[in-house]
Parts: structure tokens; C-alpha cells; sequence
């Protein structure tokens, strides 16, 4: 079983992550959950469902209350972020399920990772590489030492039992309730809570960004594992501002998303971004196209950041 979340100007990022999942899969039958607040389209869930059922994904739109997703504080997300804390609750006849984000692509085959043991942990996970400029957080933010334990709640494998069982959503939500400036809000409380018993997994199962654009000394794996996942990763996830309809994406597997969403009904979108500072920044190294987008989002917003 795979979870997902989505609003209605994400369900095409929803249906080509969906197609990878099928074809990754191969003859075997997947079952989807597509988590949203507010109600989607017939057209768009329409294309979901018949692009996912030609790979052999049996999709199901399941609502979640608007007002119950209103107690978490979503920072500049929209809401549904927090629709994966409430798996537990949602599905309460299932004992696990792996938590997809829409800006993810399943490139090798999700069975292994489903058949991880997680034992007692409530979720496996994998480590959120961090910028050099970002050095010192989350210990300073959120209090997590081991950036190991700072995870990226992209990919979840997640204990539906156990969180049942220790009431971790209330935990989740208790925390959020008393930390409402934090900048990734459910995965800073997911990292806060749970980071020191998420059971780790190896980069490939999440390979972000970050993965191709830090240095290797400064990603919180061992060496062997990041030339193994940058080689052969199994699902990659386009974090950050810079999915593969915009023109600082750098990400190598951005073109393969495209190639996902030709086989569906939806047109190719628009590339955002392309602008004469864009044009400059985009010969920066990796780092500093984010410092100058930061930068840029707060000058728009009348805040210059004291440091950087």
C-alpha cells in the first residue's frame, strides 16, 4: 500500500509519480491512496486514476477534514503536508504503508523496500542533506545533534501499528502546536519526536537533491552509499524550489520525469522561472543558486536576513 497527498495543482507532479510506481513495480498490484483537503476536480481525478491503472495502480481518493488539518501549522506549505502525520488514523486496518511526496519518481523496484523489517521503530527513513550555508541546523532549531537523525519526510516507511499504538499523531500535533515558526513544520516535528528511533535507510530509497549538489564530506553517509545511490538510485525526489519544470533544476533526473508525464493525459507544464537573474544565477554552484533564491524570497518579502 502507497500513500500520497496531493491539491488539485499537483495531481500531474501525482499522476507521473504514480506511473513510475507501476512501472517500477512491474506485474505486481499496487495499492494507492491519494490524502487531500480540499476537494479535486472529476477531470483531474479522472486522469489519475485511468493514467495509474494502465501500470497496474489501483487508485483511491481518500478526504481528510480540512478543520483537523487547520490544528497543524503548515508555515508556507499548503495544509495537506500534515495529511501523512494522520496515516494511523486514517487507514485503521492497515499496519504499515510507504509514504510517497508527489515530487517523487520510482525509478527501480519499491518491493525491497516494502519488505524491510522495521522491527519497533515507528518509520524508516532516510537522513535530508543539508547546504553548507544551513551548517548548525536543525541542532539549533529544532535540537536534533546527529544530522543523521534529521530525516526528510518525503519517503516514509511507516509503522501504522506502533504510531497507533504510542498515539503519535497527538504527539506530532502537541509538538507543531508549541513550535509554529519551524520552516518544515511535520518534518521538523517527525525529526524532532521520532528522528532518534527512525530506522535509517540507505540514500537510494530517497535520493534528493542535495545528494548530487553537496560535497561528499559534507552528506551524512558513508561514501559508498551516495556513489550507489547517485548510480543507481530507486527513488529520486525533487526537493526544494526546483522541481523539473523549472529552469534551475539541475536535478540528472529531471528529464525522466517528463518522460513520465508524456504517458499521461496531462500537457507538459510551462518551465517557471526562466528570468534575466535566473539566467545569471543559474551559473552559480548548487549552494549558491539556493542562498541567492532565499535571498531573492526575502528581499521580495521586505526581510533581509541579517547572516546568511
Amino acid at each position: 500500500l502507497v500513500a500520497t497527498a496531493a491539491t488539485e495543482g499537483f495531481l500531474a507532479p501525482v499522476t507521473a509519480m504514480l506511473h513510475s510506481l507501476g512501472e517500477a513495480t512491474g506485474d505486481e498490484r499496487v495499492d494507492a491512496v491519494v490524502l487531500h483537503d480540499a476537494p479535486l476536480s472529476t477531470r483531474g481525478r479522472g486522469r489519475v486514476e485511468a493514467s495509474a491503472a494502465d501500470v497496474g495502480v489501483a487508485v483511491r481518493f481518500l478526504p481528510v477534514a480540512s478543520k483537523q488539518l487547520r490544528r497543524y501549522p503548515p508555515g508556507a506549505f499548503p495544509p495537506v503536508i500534515w495529511a501523512r502525520v494522520l496515516l494511523p488514523e486514517l487507514l485503521p486496518d492497515e499496519e504499515k504503508v510507504l509514504y510517497l511526496d508527489a515530487d517523487t519518481l520510482v525509478v527501480d523496484s519499491p518491493l525491497p523496500l516494502w519488505r524491510v523489517d522495521v522491527g519497533e521503530a515507528p518509520m524508516a527513513a532516510v537522513a535530508n542533506p543539508l547546504y553548507g550555508f544551513m551548517r548548525g541546523w536543525p541542532r539549533t532549531a529544532i535540537g536534533v545533534e546527529d544530522p543523521r537523525r534529521y530525516i526528510n519526510s518525503g519517503v516514509l516507511l511507516m509503522n501504522l501499528a506502533l504510531l497507533r499504538r504510542e498515539r503519535c499523531s497527538e504527539r506530532l500535533l502537541d509538538y507543531a502546536a508549541t513550535h509554529r515558526d519551524n520552516p518544515y513544520p511535520e518534518q521538523d516535528a517527525i525529526s524532532a519526536v521520532l528522528g532518534h528511533r527512525v530506522l535509517p535507510l540507505h540514500p537510494r530509497w530517497n535520493a534528493q537533491t542535495t545528494l548530487w549538489d553537496v560535497a561528499l564530506a559534507d552528506l551524512p553517509f558513508p561514501a559508498s552509499e551516495v556513489q550507489e545511490a547517485r548510480e543507481r538510485p530507486a527513488i529520486v525526489h525533487f526537493i526544494g524550489p526546483f522541481k523539473p519544470w523549472h529552469y534551475l533544476c539541475t536535478h540528472p533526473y529531471g528529464p525522466c520525469y517528463f518522460e513520465h508525464l508524456a504517458a499521461t493525459p496531462w500537457p507538459p507544464p510551462p518551465l517557471e522561472g526562466r528570468t534575466l537573474v535566473n539566467r545569471v544565477v543559474k551559473r552559480l554552484s548548487p549552494t549558491w543558486v539556493n542562498r541567492s533564491l532565499r535571498l531573492q524570497a526575502r528581499l521580495a518579502a521586505g526581510r533581509v536576513p541579517a547572516r546568511s
